[in-house]
């Protein structure tokens, strides 16, 4: 139910900004940061995004997915929700605010969405689903027919798993590059 809201939130929106919807491909390297990176390292980020190209305020909905290996240990109390590799995969509402020009065009965008976690050999007894909270800046460097894109975003997780007790919001960092179509 919430998210046929979002897709159809998303189409009304789109409309109404008066610009073709553009899809986007971003991979690059997702940082952990604080507790979440204390036993894991860098690993991969991606994102496939839908919304227009337009200057001014645009939607944008995403699904991104971003991976963190740990360092293999099992923890003395025998979990490993702060150790093992941790997969995050989200469907996210953005408001994406683009500056008006041509050229090299930067951008900032906001929004919310849930994600999915997952941790290698471990399971929350509270369920896998987390609201979260991302934010960004990024360029666009128009081409022919696409855009190329570079964009450093964060994204916190209304969550301890994977952090450790009260160890919340989980935090990581995505760095990609990417095309717009």
């Amino acid at each position: 139910m919430r998210i046929s809201f979002l897709v159809v939130l998303l189409v009304v929106w789109a409309a109404a900004a008066d610009a073709q919807p553009r899809v986007g491909v971003d991979v690059g390297v997702a940082v952990p940061t604080g507790a979440l990176g204390e036993h894991r390292s860098a690993g991969v980020a991606a994102t496939v995004s839908i919304g227009p190209r337009a200057s001014g305020l645009t939607p944008r909905l995403d699904v991104a997915l971003a991976h963190l290996p740990g360092d293999g240990t099992v923890s003395e109390n025998g979990t490993n929700s702060r150790r093992g590799d941790y997969t995050s995969a989200g469907l996210r509402l953005s408001a994406v605010y683009r500056a008006r020009g041509r050229g090299v065009v930067p951008y900032g965008l906001i929004g919310g969405g849930l994600y999915v976690l997952t941790i290698e050999r471990d399971r929350n007894p509270y369920g896998d689903v987390f609201g979260g909270l991302h934010a960004g800046l990024g360029i666009d460097v128009p081409l022919e027919r696409v855009a190329l894109t570079a964009e450093i975003g964060a994204v916190a997780m209304a969550t301890d798993y994977g952090a450790g007790a009260f160890n919340f919001p989980t935090l990581h960092v995505p760095l990609t590059v990417g095309v717009r179509f």
